[in-house]
C-alpha cells in the first residue's frame, strides 16, 4: 500500500462568479486559555478534572447527529443542544434553533449538519452565539447563527430570527471550531467552503459580519476534488489554519499571501477528522481505506511541509470520527464500534473512561446514512472558566512596599514594621465588579488560620475594581487607626477575591506576610580610623580634624547601638580653615547590613567615586566633612566628622600644609606643569613664569588603584624622569615642595 505523503502549493485562483456543489466548514478564532472542563456525550457526562464519568439524570434521546453544551465557571450546565433542540440544565426542552431562510435563494434550510459552535457574545454576560450549518437536499446549505440568553432566574431564551449569514449550493457539509489569541484583535470566525473559499467573519457584540474572503478555490481543479469539508482547527496563537476534506488535509498560514494552501494526501485513503498535535507544529487525521469504514487509522503529520505521516498505533479501527483534544492533554476519537478512545503522541490508542459508548453516529441521509461519529466541538484554548463575553478577573500578584509577597509558609514571609505605611498593591487583568479582602492570623509553620483571641480575623468588601494601593494599617473600619496594633509579631495571610460583572468569574490569591513592632532606635557612634593609630572620635571642629591616611583611613561605627539595618555616607570637601563646603565628593546609597558588627571599618578608598576606587590616595592635606547615617525601617541616626589627610603626607607649608581654600590656592606653586600629556617614555615638568622650580622633597607617582609605582626623593625636575617601564594607563602624581603639595594626573601611552 502506497502511503507516500503528497503535498503541493495552490496559488490564488482567478475570480469566479459561479459555484459547483459546495461543502462547508466553520472555524472560530478567539482569545482564551485551557480546555473545556466537561463534555456531555449523551447519556453520559465526562469530568476531566475528576477523571470520572456520570450518567445523566435526564431522558434526552439518542442516537443523534451532533451535540454541544455550555457550562458556567462552577461546572454547572447552562444549556445543552442536541441537533436542533435546546434543553435547560434539567434536560427540559426550552426551544429549537431556528431554521435558516435565504433572501437570496428564497429557500429555507431545515436540517442541521455535523458541528455546533457556542461562542460568548463579546462584552456581555450569559449571552451566547450558537453557530451552525443547515442543509436543504438538492438545494444547498447555509451558515446560520442564533442567540441564546441565560436569564437571571436560569431560564433560557432562544432567538427566532431565520435569516442566514450566507448560503451556497452544496448539498452536504460540516463545521468545526478552534481558537487562538491575536493581541488587540477581534474575535474571528473562519468559514471554509469547498468550491467556495475561506471566509473571515468578525464576531462583535452587535453581530457576526463578513470581513473578507481569505482563500478562493479553483472550480477547474485538475484533481477533480469534491471538497467535502468535514473538520477544521486554528492554532491557539492564530497563526495556522488546518482543515480536512475526504480527499486530503489542508494547511494555510493565516495572514500570508492570499489563497496559498498546502495539501496533504494519502493514497487510497479517505480523511474524516483533523486536530493539531500537542505542540501545534503538526496535526492528526483520521482515515478509512474502504467505503464501509471498517479499517483505516489515525495518522500523525509532524510538520506542515514535508515528510511521511506516522500511523498512531492501535488506531486501525478509528475511521469515520472527528478528533478533539481534551483538557487532560489526551486526544479523543471514536472507533468503528462507537467506543471512545484516547491517545497521546504516536499512541497506542486505548478505550477511554471504561470503554464509553458514543451515540453521535447519525449521518446525513444525503450521503447514504452511514455511521459517522462526532465529538463536542472544542474551541482549543478556551475553558469554561473563561467562557463569557466579559474578560475574567485574573489576580497575578501582590506586594507590600514594593516587596513581592509569597504564597506559602515556611520559609518566613517578608516582615514589615507598623511604624510606617504598609502599602499593599495588587496586580490583575480583567475588570472587577466586586471584591473582598480578608486578612487573618495564621500559624507561621503551616499557614493554617488561627481563630479566637489574640488573633486577627478581618474582612472588607466593595464594588468596582480592587482598591490598590492601600495602607493595610488603615484599611479597617473607622475608629481602628492601626489594624495590626494588637497583633504585632504575628504572621498573616491576605486573601483577595474578585468577580467580574457577570458574577461568575471569581478569582482569588492568598499570600503571607508579617507585621512587627518598631525596632530599637538606632544611635550612631562615629569614629575615624586614621590608618596608623587609635580611632579618633568624631570631630565637629574644623580646627582639630581627625587625622587620616591617604591609603588606609576608614570609618568605625561598630559601637553604635540599636537595631541597624543600613548605613549611608555623604562626603564634602571643605576649606581647612573655615569648614566651608567646596564641593560634594560622594553621596552614597543605603547599604544593607545586619548590625553594628559590619560597621567597624568602612574604607574611604573602597568607595566608588568618579567611577573608580582609591579616590583619596593623592589628596594629601585636604580636608573633608564625612557624614554617616545608620538606621532601620522606623528611624535613623546621623553624625559627622571633619577629617584631614595628614598621615603619609608632608603637610608642612605654613604649618598648615597644602590644603584647598575657598579663596583658591594662593601662594601654591600652581604654575608647575607636566608636558606632554600623554607621556611616552619620560615625564617632564616645567616651572611657572619665574622659570625656577621650588625645592622638591619628593615625587610620588600612583597607579589607578592608588599604589605608588615611582618614589623619588629630592628629584631634579629640570631633568626628564624615566617612565618607560610603566604600563599604559592612567596615573596621578604628588610633588612635595617647600611651598606645599602639587598634584596632577597623566596618561601613559
Amino acid at each position: 500500500m502506497n502511503l507516500n505523503n503528497l503535498f503541493r502549493r495552490v496559488s490564488p485562483p482567478p475570480p469566479t462568479k459561479y459555484f459547483v456543489v459546495t461543502f462547508f466548514i466553520l472555524l472560530l478564532h478567539l482569545s482564551s486559555f485551557g480546555q473545556m472542563n466537561k463534555w456531555i456525550l449523551n447519556p453520559t457526562e465526562i469530568d476531566f478534572d475528576a477523571g470520572t464519568t456520570t450518567p445523566l439524570s435526564w431522558s434526552v434521546g439518542y442516537p443523534y447527529t451532533v451535540e454541544n453544551t455550555a457550562y458556567d465557571a462552577d461546572g454547572k450546565v447552562l444549556f445543552y443542544i442536541q441537533d436542533m433542540n435546546v434543553y435547560d440544565a434539567n434536560g427540559t426542552g426550552v426551544g429549537t434553533l431556528p431554521i435558516g431562510t435565504s433572501s437570496v435563494t428564497g429557500y429555507s434550510y431545515p436540517s442541521i449538519l455535523h458541528e455546533i459552535a457556542i461562542v460568548p457574545v463579546p462584552g456581555t454576560c450569559n449571552r451566547f452565539y450558537v453557530i451552525y450549518c443547515l442543509n436543504r437536499v438538492f438545494v444547498g446549505n447555509a451558515l446560520k447563527h442564533a442567540i441564546i440568553v441565560v436569564n437571571a432566574n436560569g431560564t433560557i431564551s432562544v432567538s427566532t430570527d431565520t435569516q442566514v449569514l450566507a448560503q451556497n449550493s452544496g448539498n452536504s457539509g460540516a463545521i468545526a471550531v478552534a481558537t487562538a489569541a491575536i493581541p488587540g484583535g477581534d474575535r474571528k470566525l473562519y468559514w471554509v467552503s469547498g468550491h467556495g473559499g475561506v471566509f473571515e467573519y468578525d464576531i462583535t457584540s452587535s453581530g457576526i459580519s463578513l470581513n473578507h474572503m481569505d482563500v478562493g478555490y479553483d472550480p477547474l481543479d485538475p484533481k477533480g476534488k469534491t471538497f467535502h469539508a468535514i473538520e477544521a482547527e486554528v492554532s491557539r496563537d492564530g497563526s495556522n489554519l488546518i482543515w480536512v476534506e475526504k480527499d486530503g488535509a489542508y494547511f494555510r498560514a493565516i495572514g500570508t499571501t492570499e489563497g496559498e494552501v498546502t495539501i496533504f494526501e494519502l493514497s487510497k485513503r479517505t480523511m474524516w477528522g483533523i486536530e493539531f498535535n500537542a505542540a501545534e507544529d503538526g496535526f492528526y487525521v483520521s482515515t478509512e481505506t474502504n467505503q464501509g469504514g471498517i479499517t483505516g487509522g489515525i495518522y500523525h503529520y509532524t510538520s506542515f511541509s514535508t515528510g511521511t505521516p506516522v500511523l498512531v498505533s492501535s488506531t486501525s479501527n478509528y475511521t469515520r470520527t472527528l478528533i478533539e483534544k481534551g483538557k487532560d492533554g489526551n486526544f479523543y476519537a471514536v472507533n468503528f464500534n462507537g467506543v471512545l478512545g484516547s491517545f497521546t503522541g504516536n499512541g497506542p490508542a486505548s478505550p477511554a473512561y471504561g470503554g464509553l459508548v458514543v451515540y453521535s453516529s447519525n449521518f446525513n441521509p444525503w450521503l447514504g446514512g452511514l455511521d459517522y461519529y462526532k465529538l463536542p466541538d472544542q474551541i482549543d484554548g478556551e475553558n469554561y472558566d473563561y467562557f463569557y463575553g466579559v474578560a475574567a478577573v485574573n489576580i497575578t500578584g501582590m506586594n507590600i512596599n514594593g516587596t513581592p509577597l509569597v504564597d506559602a509558609v515556611p520559609p518566613p514571609p517578608p516582615a514589615f514594621y507598623n511604624c510606617n505605611a504598609i502599602n499593599w498593591t495588587a496586580t490583575w487583568t480583567g475588570q472587577a465588579a466586586s471584591w473582598t479582602i480578608d486578612i487573618f492570623s495564621v500559624d507561621p509553620a503551616t499557614g493554617n488560620q488561627l481563630f479566637g483571641a489574640p488573633y486577627l480575623n478581618y474582612s472588607t468588601s466593595g464594588t468596582g475594581n480592587i482598591p490598590s494601593p492601600v495602607d493595610l494599617r488603615t484599611i479597617g473600619a473607622p475608629g481602628i487607626p492601626d489594624l495590626f496594633a494588637n497583633y504585632l509579631g504575628q504572621t498573616f495571610a491576605i486573601r483577595v477575591t474578585a468577580t467580574n460583572e457577570c458574577g461568575n468569574s471569581a478569582d482569588f490569591m492568598l499570600c503571607y506576610f508579617q507585621v512587627l513592632g518598631p525596632p530599637a532606635q538606632a544611635n550612631i557612634n562615629l569614629q575615624v580610623n586614621p590608618g596608623n593609630g587609635i580611632p579618633c572620635p568624631a570631630s565637629h571642629n574644623i580646627a582639630s580634624p581627625c587625622p587620616a591616611s591617604i591609603y588606609s583611613a576608614s570609618l568605625n561605627m561598630g559601637n553604635s547601638q540599636g537595631d541597624i539595618t543600613y548605613y549611608s555616607l555623604k562626603i564634602d570637601e571643605v576649606d581647612c580653615s573655615s569648614g566651608s563646603i567646596l564641593s560634594n565628593v560622594y553621596t552614597g546609597p543605603q547599604v544593607s547590613v545586619t548590625g553594628a558588627s559590619q560597621l567597624t571599618a568602612i574604607g574611604l578608598n573602597d568607595l566608588t567615586i568618579n567611577g573608580s576606587t582609591g579616590y583619596f590616595v593623592n589628596k594629601c592635606c585636604r580636608c573633608y566633612r564625612v557624614e554617616a547615617t545608620i538606621g532601620n525601617a522606623c528611624g535613623s541616626s546621623t553624625d559627622y566628622s571633619y577629617i584631614k589627610f595628614t598621615v603619609n603626607c608632608n603637610c608642612f607649608w605654613g604649618g598648615g600644609g597644602g590644603e584647598r581654600s575657598d579663596a583658591g590656592q594662593q601662594g601654591l606653586p600652581s604654575g608647575i606643569r607636566l608636558a606632554p600629556n600623554p607621556v611616552a617614555d619620560y615625564i617632564r615638568f616645567f616651572p611657572d613664569e619665574t622659570g625656577v622650580f621650588p625645592a622638591v622633597r619628593a615625587l610620588t607617582v600612583f597607579n589607578a588603584v592608588g599604589a605608588a609605582v615611582i618614589r623619588l626623593d629630592s628629584p631634579d625636575l629640570s631633568q626628564p624622569i624615566a617612565a618607560d617601564r610603566l604600563p599604559a594607563g592612567a596615573y596621578s602624581y604628588l610633588l612635595e615642595t617647600e611651598a606645599g603639595p602639587v598634584t596632577g594626573k597623566f596618561v601613559k601611552q
